[in-house]
């Protein structure tokens, strides 16, 4: 399922056919609690929240109006009584009755509350079990709050100082520390900090490494990567839970990394706030980015070099700079004699060391599961010029010059065009740029202030793949569109498109290759993936699904499911199409096939004036479309 948005700033939910499940309204989603079904929308309008069902398609429950929702699988919402707070079930039924100071979920359908006497478990609405005297579970009296703790402790507070406690309210850590979180990789530890010190302590409260450094970090279970002063130098290494050296302790300054053999994976996994990472499932390796003299290089834990200490620096994308943990395998950016290349972590160059920038963008399609499409940056005085290449080092986009002086002030200059142009004294900030293998060209979205645009590069007709998702800034006229990949990322691709009008696409060429059996599709050299695979029929002809071929051209589609037929209309032209009854003039027979209406490629492809070829060898069809006079 995809969120969609129009030009006036409506959203709706669609599925991978782009039929809409839900239709277009002043709403927004919250959340996916459901990957199969369930989902939390806000509706602006009414000011309510709503459970809809993806799969009945409607909204099962909608929430009192101004009730602020909070799931644990979708069970209990969070009820307010004035200042004070309670807990419902998805049925309105009320849990936890609203009159309390603050409430806190424990997980298991268990909650804790506050009142004005301390903290107490709650059951059938009946307070029971306090805590002990001076315990909070909030270092600020009164906040209402509705928490859900997934962890086996909790936080607790005494006095201003943090603890550790168990859901049974036993003590775990005594409160004593400034704060304290969970190990990430050892259950029943504890980093703790005190005046500005870290150190490492168990469920029973004693020390394991001295509360001593200015960094502790949980790298790998049993691991830890510790960084301070010791008799004024600063040193740093990585022990064990006993504090016993693993990586010895050294002047020679390093930093725990995460080489990633399924980067793309994570990097996607990551950024969806609903999934819950396993990171063992990603295949990483923990390793140390070590700076020998002014060179870096990389090392396992056991000192054996991957990477040797030969470059200025390294990293995965420039838009993280160096500031990233997680390292790609396949595509690593690294920087030597300062110039910028691309590497492996078996140090194999991909892009030689020519350039003045390299940036990857894991959004495109392209992108997706590796990194093939590069975005390169030379500078020659004031200019700065753009382009893209594939791992062979060709180029695959148009070059785009940026003269830095001619930025207007108030447009942002930097992140992506570090260093700046010489004598450069203007605003910095954030300025991008990505490929998009749809049409071929490099695009934009530059900074603003307030209400000042900088509208550049060329204008982009939709396409099957190329859609505009709606505008994210607005000044007068002009709007900059930004445009999604189904639903899969999103094409930094913003233009300067006067009263929201769109190139028009048959103003534009395009190259269109289907081969039999296989999901994946050509379009304008973009290789894109389909749900399902064309095949041949009994009647020979290639059948690709009717959505694909007819947004080719433009067109839209639509089913009827009362008549059973699909309908591919643009502008006056509407074509009809019914599964089982055969074309005109002996073009085959639509057909259904995996929930999918199949129909030969050459009768759709001919009616709006597209140019079929078959290569017999290759089992593949092309489509040529030229511009229309």
């Amino acid at each position: 399922m995809y969120v969609v948005a129009d030009d006036n700033g409506k959203n709706g939910i669609c599925d991978s056919n782009g039929a809409l499940v839900y239709p277009m309204a002043n709403m927004s989603v919250v959340g996916w609690w459901d990957s199969d079904s369930n989902t939390l929308l806000f509706d602006s309008d009414s000011g309510c929240y709503s459970l809809f069902d993806i799969s009945l398609r409607k909204s099962v429950f909608t929430y009192p109006q101004g009730t602020n929702v909070f799931f644990e699988q979708g069970e209990y919402y969070l009820t307010r009584n004035g200042s004070k707070c309670g807990v419902s079930n998805i049925k309105g039924a009320s849990i936890v009755p609203a009159k309390y100071n603050s409430v806190c979920y424990l997980g298991d359908g268990r909650f804790i509350v506050q009142t004005y006497a301390g903290w107490f478990r709650i059951s059938n609405g009946e307070l029971t079990d306090p805590l002990p005297a001076g315990i909070s579970f909030t270092s600020y009296p009164g906040l209402s709050y509705f928490e859900y703790s997934g962890q086996d402790w909790i936080t607790v507070y005494q006095n201003g100082k943090a603890g550790a406690m168990d859901k049974d309210f036993h003590m775990l850590v005594p409160c004593v520390y400034d704060e304290i979180s969970g190990s990430e990789y050892d259950k029943g530890y504890y980093i703790v900090c005190k005046d500005n010190k870290r150190g490492l302590v168990d469920s029973k409260g004693a020390v394991c490494i001295p509360v001593m450094y200015e960094i502790v970090q949980s790298i790998a279970k049993g691991q830890y990567y510790i960084a301070g002063f010791v008799d004024d130098i600063l040193v740093n290494g990585i022990v064990d839970t006993s504090s016993k050296p693993i990586v010895p302790l050294t002047g020679d300054m390093m930093r725990p990394v995460y080489v990633c053999r399924d980067y793309t994976n994570f990097l996607h996994k990551s950024a969806d706030p609903n999934s819950m990472l396993d990171y063992s499932s990603f295949n990483m390796q923990t390793c140390l980015k070590k700076t020998i003299g002014d060179k870096v290089g990389l090392f396992a834990l056991d000192g054996t070099t991957i990477i040797p200490a030969e470059y200025d620096a390294f990293y995965s994308t420039a838009s993280v700079g160096g500031s990233s943990p997680y390292l790609n395998s396949d595509a690593i950016i690294a920087v030597k004699g300062g110039k910028t290349g691309v590497i492996t972590i078996d140090n194999e160059i991909v892009l030689p060391f020519q350039y003045d920038g390299i940036n990857v963008d894991y959004g495109i399609p392209n992108n997706y599961t590796r990194a093939q499409y590069f975005l390169t940056r030379v500078i020659d005085g004031y200019n700065y010029k753009i382009g893209a290449v594939n791992r062979n080092n060709e180029s695959v986009a148009d070059t785009y010059t940026l003269d830095a002086r001619n930025i207007p002030d108030g447009i942002y200059l930097a992140g992506w065009f570090d260093p700046e142009p010489p004598n450069y004294n203007g605003p910095t900030g954030g300025f991008q740029y990505t490929f998009s293998p749809i049409n071929g060209l490099v695009n934009g979205i530059s900074g603003l202030s307030g209400v000042t645009i900088q509208s550049d590069l060329k204008s982009k007709p939709e396409s099957p793949v190329l859609k505009y998702a709606g505008y994210s800034f607005r000044s007068g006229d002009t709007q900059l569109y930004g445009a999604s990949y189904k639903g899969r990322g999103t094409l930094v691709a913003f233009d300067n498109m006067s009263k929201a009008a769109s190139p028009v696409l048959d103003s534009w060429e395009r190259d269109i290759a289907f081969t039999i059996g296989q999901v994946d599709w050509v379009y304008n050299g973009a290789v894109l993936e389909n749900d399902v695979a064309p095949f041949i029929s009994n009647e020979n002809r290639a059948m690709v699904p009717v959505r694909v071929i007819a947004e080719c051209f433009g067109a839209t589609v639509s089913w009827n499911d009362v008549e059973k037929k699909e309908y591919i209309i643009k502008g006056d032209k509407t074509m009809t199409l019914s599964p089982g009854i055969a074309l005109p003039d002996n073009m085959g027979t639509p057909i259904l096939k995996d929930d999918r209406l199949f129909v030969p490629v050459r009768y759709v492809a001919e009616a709006f004036a597209g140019e079929v070829s078959w290569d017999q060898r290759a089992k593949t069809v092309s489509i040529k479309i030229r511009p229309v006079n």
